[in-house]
């Protein structure tokens, strides 16, 4: 029975992401290269540390991160498309905070803003146990967060990637 809830539950969220996805010619190429990117992120973050990794994002994509439009719309469509591709079966896992935050980093076209990648820690439970989380901040303001967060309450791990 487990295995037909699986089932079904996947079917359901693969109809829904290819509803999100198949809006449009432009999402579906977007998808795709949402997904290649999550399918190699692992290898990636381990062959360098996180700073060397988004400089290397920031420079192999600084001539594709031209804003044509309104920024916080690009993050908001790019966020809809990654939560598609992570609601697939093969993605499930990979649907955590510092993913979404990665895949908006590398997508969102922003050459003329600030966006920065913020990693931070808190402690939680009896047992005091560390938890990471990531956001990103768009000229100082919060453009994507974990959900249920306080965000104040976390020790911030300095980063910085512009360099």
């Amino acid at each position: 029975m487990v295995d037909v809830n699986r089932f079904a539950t996947a079917s359901r969220m693969t109809a829904s992401t290819l509803k999100v996805v198949g809006a449009s010619p432009g999402n579906v190429v977007l998808a795709v290269r949402i997904a290649w990117f999550v399918r190699r992120l692992p290898d990636a973050l381990a062959q360098r540390d996180v700073a060397a990794f988004l400089h290397g994002l920031r420079k192999m994509s600084a001539s594709r991160r031209k804003a044509q439009g309104d920024v916080h719309a690009d993050a908001r469509r790019i966020r809809r498309i990654a939560m598609a591709v992570l609601s697939l079966p093969r993605f499930w896992r990979m649907n955590t905070c510092y993913v979404r935050a990665l895949i908006i980093y590398r997508f969102l076209p922003a050459a003329e803003h600030d966006v920065l990648l913020h990693i931070g820690i808190e402690q939680r439970g009896e047992q005091r146990e560390l938890h990471g989380h990531a956001w990103l901040t768009l000229d100082d303001e919060l453009l994507e967060a974990p959900d249920n967060v306080l965000l104040s309450s976390l020790r911030e791990v300095p980063l910085d990637a512009r360099r």
